[in-house]
Formats: C-alpha cells, structure tokens, sequence
C-alpha cells in the first residue's frame, strides 16, 4: 500500500486485506464487482478474488441483506454494500428486527458476522433522496454497532475487525477512552502518543501489545494490574510497560485518573492497533510505587521540585532507580530522566524538560521523534520555519528530520513533558542550524 491513500482506496484495501486473511469473507452490492462500485470503493476486489466472493446483485437492498443475513447464518462474512444510507429503510426490517436478534433467539448457537456498508450525509449534490445522515436510526437498535471512520487508517482499522467478526480492542472497555494526539495519520513512524481517561468504575481489560508503552500520570489515580501484583498509580507516577507483558487498567479514587501514554513504535489501525485481549489478570490489593523496592523497577515518581537544582537532597536522590535518572542541567534548561535504556525501555525515552525564564535551544534536528506536552508555562516554538504558541495542555511533534527550536516566552518556569522515538544513537544525535551557519562561513573564507 502507497505511503499515502486515499479514504475511498482505504476502503478497498480493509476488504482485500481481510479477504486475503479469511477465506470465508465476500462482499456484495449493486456494480461492485466490474465496476467497482458507484464510488470505487471496491477497485480490484473482482480481479483479485474472482465472481465466487464478489458478487454483483440486482437492485434490490431487501436481496442484498436478505443474502448477507443467510450468508453468515451459514459461516460466511460478507461484507455487503448499500448504496445510499436513505436505502437502509427498504431493508429495515432485516437490519431491525431480524440480524441483530439472531444470536439471542437461537440461546447463542447462531450468529450474524457482517458488514453493511453505505454512504451517509449530503452536500455532495446527489438528491433528497441521497442525502440523508441516518445513523440516529440505527442508535437505538440492541444489537447493531455503527462505525463511523474519520481517517483511512481508522477504515482499513475498524473495517478489518467488524468484518472479521473479532472483539473491540480493549481500549474499548467500559469507563475508559484515549484521545490519540499523535499517530499514523500525522506520519509518524515510531510515536504513538496519547492522553487516557478512566472513571472510577472504569476497566481496561488485560490484554498486550507488540509495542513498548511508556505513561505518566497527569491527575487522579488508577490502578495497574500486572501478572507479579496490582499497582496503585497516582499524580506524577511513570512507569514502563515492556512489549508483550499483559496487563489491566481498573479506576480508582473518588475521580478516576488522567494520563499521557506514549506508544513505540506507531501502533497501526488495521492491525487492531497491535494489540490483543489476553485471559483477565488478578485484580490483588494495590501496592504503592517505590523505586526502591525491585518490583517496581521500572516505575518511578516525579515532583516539579526535582527540577530545581537548589533544592536536590539525598532523600530526593534515593528515589531514583537510573543514574541517568538524575538532573541534568545546562543553558538554564533543566532535564529529568524518567524512562530510559537503563530501566529497560528499548524503543523509547520519556523525561521532564524545564526553561529558566532565559531559557531557549536553537532550531535543530535529529534523527528520531518527539512530543512535547506543555504542562506549566508559555512557549514559543519554530517547527520547520513555523512558529507556534504553546500553553498547557498543547502539544507539539517533531518528525525526524523536523528542524525545531524553543524560547521560554513566559515571565516563570516552562516546563513539559518529552518522549523521544526510537532512542537516540550514541552520537551525532542533533544538527544544529548554527554548526550548518558556523561551516558555510568557514568554506566560503577558506574559498
């Protein structure tokens, strides 16, 4: 698949993918097999798979469900195309009262694993009865799920998942939802970067990732369960949470909690997001987390009084599990080392970064991500040639390659939250704009 796609490519590609994974999977509509369909969402689907699993119907959507519905009775997975959602109401009855009900009626040893797709809204200029945004009709209706993409990668995502009949990822479950501020539709490569929410009666289930997780605890508290124990997570707690090590969410407190998660490398939607539901791990009393005690190595605690170099004590420095979790100061820039190789991370970093009031670093770049989310202060930032204002709450991402640079531009401290993606080399880590100034004026002398 091209590095950039179209939503009507995307939409063909989430079929044939999941055509390619599961033999069982057809789809079906008005003109979708030579033709492609009306919007050319089905391109190359009939050449690739043939007449057996991609069938042409008449004019009829009452035929086109009514077949779908037998379909998957009998072990298929069609996917199954309307033209128009305004058509839905020709086979309400079936989408109603008949799919959705299947699975209760025969005590579970039926069920319905399909696919209606449709075009839903207008301004396209296509007629009254073309036109119409219809999902509140299906809102209602026990049993239905309405997915409404926004990105391709959400298409190829969630199209994949319903049509293969799996489980929501669990970042799904109940009490919780993650705003996704960096991902695959920003190009990113390696940073998955978000802010989580759980109520206090919330739950992730246990599940893993093929990808390395980082968070922070913005406010609140949660809890995490893991296969060696429960952990209680508070304001300022991190952690690192290894590729493949399963593990839960549970609310907690009178308010839930809030964090920042950071995902190396890029989760990718039309692979269910790499991650999968595991069985459920004990939910045991939760501990508090101390770096000091080795089973919770990889978890520590950060207090804005930490980037203060005036006010480091020996307690202050006892609760460091890395040397290089120490403070690093120069420029008046402040660094604290929170995750790092040294604790196990391998395709990331997260540390707390502040300005002293004269604090700035000249535009650069390197050769890996970074996020920055502002959480005290003002900055000003040059993100190649563009200069942005940033305030709590913003955040800003820095591709590799992305020739960046931040001014305190406040009256008090700046302080933000950093991750960086994969980890810096070793060496030559940054180009800084004033060495490509300081060895153009020194050629053009020596010339």
């Amino acid at each position: 698949m091209a590095d950039v796609i179209t939503y009507r490519d995307a939409v063909a590609e989430g079929i044939a993918r999941e055509m390619r994974r599961d033999a069982s999977v057809v789809c079906l509509g008005e003109d979708i097999a030579a033709a492609g369909g009306v919007f050319k969402t089905t391109t190359g689907l009939l050449k690739e798979f043939g007449p057996e699993r991609v069938w042409d119907t008449p004019i009829s959507e009452q035929a086109i469900v009514g077949v779908a519905m037998g379909a998957a009775m009998t072990g298929m997975r069609p996917v199954a195309e309307i033209m128009f959602s305004d058509f839905l109401a020709c086979c309400w009855d079936y989408l109603a009262n008949e799919i959705p009900k299947v699975r209760y009626m025969t005590g579970g040893q039926v069920t319905v694993p399909l696919v209606v797709r449709t075009a839903n809204g207008g301004g396209l200029g296509f007629g009254a009865q073309h036109s119409q945004a219809t999902e509140n009709w299906a809102l209602t209706v026990p049993g239905l799920k309405i997915a409404a993409p926004a990105t391709p990668a959400d298409v190829i995502g969630h199209l994949v998942r319903h049509a293969a009949g799996l489980p929501e990822p669990p970042y799904d479950g109940h009490g919780h939802r993650r705003r996704a501020l960096v991902g695959e539709d920003d190009g990113s490569v390696h940073t998955g970067f978000g802010l989580c929410e759980l109520r206090p009666d919330g739950r992730v289930p246990a599940h893993v990732h093929s990808h390395e997780e980082t968070f922070f605890v913005l406010d609140g508290a949660v809890v995490l369960d893991l296969p060696d124990g429960s952990y209680l997570l508070e304001e300022g707690d991190h952690g690192l949470l290894p590729t493949g090590v399963p593990h839960a969410w549970r609310g907690a407190g009178s308010t839930g909690g809030r964090w920042a998660d950071m995902l190396a490398p890029v989760p990718r939607a039309r692979y269910g997001h790499d991650t999968q539901a595991v069985p459920d791990l004990p939910a045991r009393e939760p501990a508090r987390i101390d770096v000091r005690d080795p089973r919770t190595r990889v978890f520590g605690h950060f207090e804005p009084a930490q980037m203060d170099p005036g006010k480091q004590s020996q307690d202050l420095l006892a609760a460091t599990a890395s040397m290089r979790t120490a403070l690093l100061v120069y420029s008046g820039i402040t660094v604290k080392m929170m995750i790092d190789g040294d604790l196990g991370a391998v395709a990331s970093t997260m540390f707390m970064v502040q300005y002293a009031s004269d604090g700035i670093i000249g535009t650069h770049d390197h050769p890996f991500e970074e996020t920055y989310l502002i959480l005290e202060g003002v900055a000003e930032a040059t993100l190649d040639g563009e200069r942005y204002r940033l305030e709590p709450g913003d955040l800003a991402w820095a591709g590799a390659g992305c020739v960046h640079g931040f001014v305190n531009a406040g009256r008090g401290p700046l302080r933000w939250l950093e991750t960086q993606a994969p980890q810096p080399p070793s060496r030559h880590s940054y180009r800084f704009t004033r060495d490509w100034d300081y060895l153009r004026a020194a050629l053009e002398e020596k010339s």
